[in-house]
């Protein structure tokens, strides 16, 4: 908007925008002060000093990064700046999150290099990705985006205390690693008959790569002191996602929470219609049955923060603000024909992950129908994502699983 334009504005629609703005400040702060206060270490924490400093240092530093990354378009403009001015310094930088993990891992005699190797290239190949994008696809691309999609998805064959598991994994396991393995290759096909300035081919695999090691959980499990549920990695790889985003510069993963009457009823409706389908299904098939649970309020707020930020934000921001964006936006497919695609990629996300695969299958089409259809109706990440986030809150209250 230009000055005139500035200047011409109604007293009425100053004031409104005005509000908007202290209405968004003031649900950033709650948030982020609900997320540390609800991180907060236990009672039965370690009393190391050093141990709860670090804690209390990388919880709030990760958090305001992390969060600043993902909303602040200012923020995102000056790292990709700096990421087309230094390619090579800012596609380490990601490295430096291995640092704090050395310090909070317990000291081993011996220490695996190769390990710690592969967790070091984990972390420097989605930005690095990236940043190589280029406009015109080159066929040294097609190399690096399977590798870069195909690490995280191997990381059972690396971590030496989990290599057991890896024959445990079940048909549905083995079904979502196969797809996202297979997910490039389809990328490619479909951009072959496009024009080279719609191809992102090498950002759609950094950003699944980022993704993938959310979900595949591709690093060990270090523990952070003073909070026993939550890893120092959890916090780590998420940081990752938000800077590969940042570095992307993806305005189609952009958050808002200004609360608009587009948002606030495409989220209701969609929340509506999606609770509708599921506590019916859930009932009449028993996957579902009524728990009636004592939860205090810390309880409720941890749930629901832990929902948000560890599973509804990281799936939408990939799946609905990443892939559904790039099948409509650039690859030029119909919104049906990309609300269906990744509503499948959902379910097979969710039958990999519920011990019912059938049921585990369903919410994720109902979550990735109207998810993808409150996300195309809105432009806004916050819209899914709460969305997401509410219903397995509704069944987590109601059920208790």
């Amino acid at each position: 908007m230009d000055l005139s334009s500035q200047a011409h504005r109604r007293p009425s629609e100053r004031r409104s925008s005005i509000v908007f703005r202290w209405a968004d400040g003031l649900v950033r702060l709650v948030l982020l002060a609900a997320v540390l206060v609800t991180l907060r270490p236990s009672a039965d924490a370690p009393s190391d000093a050093h141990g709860k400093t670090a804690y209390g240092l990388l919880v709030a530093a990760g958090t305001l990064l992390g969060y600043f990354l993902l909303t602040k378009q200012e923020v995102r403009q000056l790292v990709k700046r700096a990421a087309a001015r230094q390619p090579l310094l800012m596609g380490l930088l990601p490295a430096a999150l291995l640092a704090p993990a050395l310090a909070l891992m317990p000291l081993e005699p011996t220490v695996d290099f190769a390990e710690v190797a592969f967790y070091l290239t984990l972390f420097v190949l989605p930005p690095s990705a990236v940043l190589l994008d280029q406009q015109e696809r080159r066929r040294v691309d097609a190399s690096l985006g399977v590798t870069v999609v195909a690490l995280p998805t191997l990381a059972l064959l690396v971590q030496s205390d989990q290599s057991a598991e890896l024959f445990a994994l079940s048909g549905w396991d083995w079904a979502l690693r196969a797809v996202m393995l297979l997910m490039p290759a389809a990328l490619l096909l479909a951009m072959r008959v496009r024009q080279p300035r719609d191809q992102h081919f090498l950002r759609i695999c950094g950003l699944l790569s980022a993704w993938l090691i959310v979900e595949f959980k591709a690093f060990p499990a270090v523990p952070l002191v003073g909070n026993g549920q939550r890893g120092y990695f959890d916090f780590a790889v998420l940081l990752l996602l938000a800077y590969t985003v940042a570095v992307g510069s993806q305005e189609q993963v952009a958050i808002s929470f200004v609360p608009t009457p587009r948002g606030l009823s495409a989220w209701a409706a969609n929340l509506g219609f999606a609770v509708a389908l599921i506590l019916p299904l859930g009932l009449a098939t028993q996957p579902l049955a009524f728990q009636v649970d004592t939860w205090s309020a810390w309880d409720v707020l941890g749930r629901w923060l832990e929902l948000f930020l560890f599973t509804a934000l990281p799936r939408e921001m990939f799946l609905r603000g990443v892939l559904l964006a790039h099948l409509v936006d650039n690859l030029r497919l119909s919104r049906l024909t990309a609300v269906v695609a990744t509503s499948a990629l959902t379910a097979l996300l969710l039958a990999a992950q519920t011990p019912q695969a059938w049921w585990g299958a369903a919410v994720g089409v109902v979550v990735g129908a109207f998810g993808g259809r409150a996300f195309l109706s809105t432009r806004n990440l916050t819209v899914p994502a709460l969305l997401h986030a509410a219903l397995h809150w509704v069944v987590w209250l109601l059920f208790g699983n």
